[in-house]
């Protein structure tokens, strides 16, 4: 069932769609209250979580919804509930991802070798500003990960360069991005720079 949520959130987008998670339920199409929120919702939690790396999104929820059990709260009671469990910003999933219908969309830009690094110029295509992961590629096997952030335009980063021959951004398609087909970088020039 969880694979349907980007299958979902990207026929939504791509056809321009989708709403904001916060936008009130009388403002919110059909197609939008009935099906894709709850896709979008889904994906932005996952996400979270792996992001966050060290906490577990199903017991904080299970935390929060016990402690406030009988209580009337707001979302926002949640969204600081989740910042007082991790040391990460989460600043893009608050006033980003929850209040906006801004799609993510990353490319590797240019890949320059410098002794034993590789510089990587990373663009941000459409101005959301969220976490991305780059990862180092060699025979479908991840070889290196790096969580990158603020990235709001264009940044470059520098890297080692050893044990892999692809560099990839979002490789296991954990970011519910608009575009995932311009992801890849050769380290090495070649005629094409597809997979």
């Amino acid at each position: 069932f969880n694979e349907k949520y980007p299958f979902v959130y990207q026929f939504a987008s791509r056809k321009n769609l989708d709403q904001a998670l916060t936008t009130q339920a009388d403002l919110l199409s059909n197609f939008n209250r009935k099906i894709v929120n709850k896709y979008k919702a889904g994906l932005g939690i996952k996400y979270l979580e792996i992001y966050l790396e060290d906490t577990s999104m199903s017991s904080n929820i299970w935390n929060f919804s016990y402690k406030n059990s009988g209580k009337k709260i707001e979302s926002k009671s949640f969204i600081d509930f989740i910042k007082s469990q991790t040391n990460k910003d989460i600043s893009w999933f608050e006033n980003e991802y929850l209040e906006t219908n801004k799609k993510v969309d990353y490319t590797i830009k240019k890949i320059t070798k410098i002794k034993d690094s590789l510089e990587v110029s990373i663009l941000n295509k459409r101005h959301f500003t969220t976490p991305i992961q780059l990862y180092g590629i060699k025979n479908k096997e991840i070889k290196f990960t790096k969580w990158l952030t603020g990235i709001d335009s264009i940044s470059k980063i520098t890297i080692p360069k050893d044990g892999f021959d692809k560099l990839s951004l979002n490789y296991e398609s954990l970011l519910p991005e608009f575009n995932l087909r311009n992801n890849w970088k050769n380290v090495d020039k070649k005629l094409f720079n597809r997979p």
